[in-house]
């Protein structure tokens, strides 16, 4: 590592600064934020945080008056991810044009079913806020539940990689003592 330090921090520099690049550019932020959102567990976590966000503003937002459409956009601001925040501007200017809120919202694909449910719900009972608030409820400790899974999973494997790394040392110096041993002996 000494002698190719410089072949180590060119090859780091190659792929830092393209990736750093590309994910700051809008197409490659999308790209990443469609590729989160694929990632098994990770992706429904992702998913599910975003849709307690957005309900929870959006719920907020109808609760103090706001228009339908506006707690929309305000909800697009809050939005991590960009899959989520472009399902919404679709929803955005469907209902502008006239659709469903359920149909809209289905047509996005980028919400589960019953999210679709709640919203389409929501809007026939005339309490989308009401709805919107047990959405957000809802996911919230589905999201608190498989945090807590997802933990319980990692803990193992933590404690199992440290433990490879911890013999990779001990064998990294005992093992030339031994080697140092059969040599003299």
């Amino acid at each position: 590592m000494l002698t190719w330090w410089w072949l180590i921090l060119a090859v780091i520099v190659a792929v830092v600064v393209p990736t750093t690049l590309f994910l700051r550019a809008p197409r490659g932020r999308a790209l990443w934020h469609r590729l989160v959102l694929r990632i098994p567990v990770m992706g429904e976590l992702v998913r599910k945080q975003a849709i307690v966000r957005t309900a929870i503003v959006m719920s907020t937002m109808l609760k103090s008056g706001v228009v339908f459409v506006r707690a929309v956009q305000i909800a697009q601001r809050t939005a991590g991810n960009m899959v989520i925040r472009d399902a919404l501007e679709r929803l955005e200017s469907a209902v502008t044009r006239g659709a469903d809120i359920g149909e809209a919202l289905a047509d996005t694909r980028a919400f589960q079913p019953m999210v679709v449910q709640m919203f389409a719900l929501g809007q026939q009972s005339g309490r989308l806020e009401e709805m919107l608030d047990r959405l957000a409820h809802t996911y919230d400790q589905q999201l608190a539940t498989s945090t807590q899974r997802l933990a319980a999973i990692l803990e193992p494997m933590l404690i199992l990689l440290l433990a490879l790394i911890v013999l990779f040392i001990v064998l990294a110096t005992v093992l030339p003592i031994l080697e140092a041993g059969n040599v003299v002996g």
